[in-house]
């Protein structure tokens, strides 16, 4: 009975760990990933409201026209690497979505393990510690019987 209650109180111990390692790990994803991601997007389009608005009809405007459309080609090629790495950071967020239930199942199996690993290591220890302590009882009675006989 009494280790039924155990096993539940651990069961619910792992449960309040496995919540808290997933709020650590949203808020972790939030921070390092989704925060920065919005951020660079909203001042790239402040940028670019901003340039809209200021339009002049100066050379210097139209030569940064032209030096727009000199550089659109190596724009475009760059385009192909930065859709590569977008993908790669779609998969990157669907992996951590998908990642905690496999690594709690994992963790479970590790915690039975170790569970397992020292009870196994207690009951292994038991009978040398129970043989040093007969052990030293014994040497503690002689020691004791030998001052009894020389007068101490």
């Amino acid at each position: 009975m009494d280790r039924d209650r155990t096993d539940a109180v651990a069961d619910l111990e792992r449960m309040r760990r496995k919540s808290e390692r997933r709020l650590a790990r949203r808020r972790s994803l939030w921070l390092s990933v989704l925060l920065p991601f919005f951020l660079g997007t909203l001042i790239l389009g402040a940028l670019v409201a901003w340039a809209w608005t200021s339009g002049t009809g100066s050379a210097s405007a139209w030569a940064d026209t032209s030096l727009t459309f000199l550089l659109l080609p190596l724009l475009l090629l760059c385009l192909v690497p930065f859709l590569v790495l977008a993908a790669l950071s779609f998969g990157l967020i669907k992996l951590i979505a998908w990642l905690p239930d496999p690594l709690d199942r994992v963790d479970s199996i590790l915690g039975r393990i170790e569970r397992e690993s020292e009870r196994a290591m207690r009951v292994s220890v038991q009978p040398m510690i129970r043989v040093k302590a007969l052990g030293a009882a014994i040497r503690a009675g002689w020691a004791r019987l030998g001052a009894i006989l020389r007068g101490e």
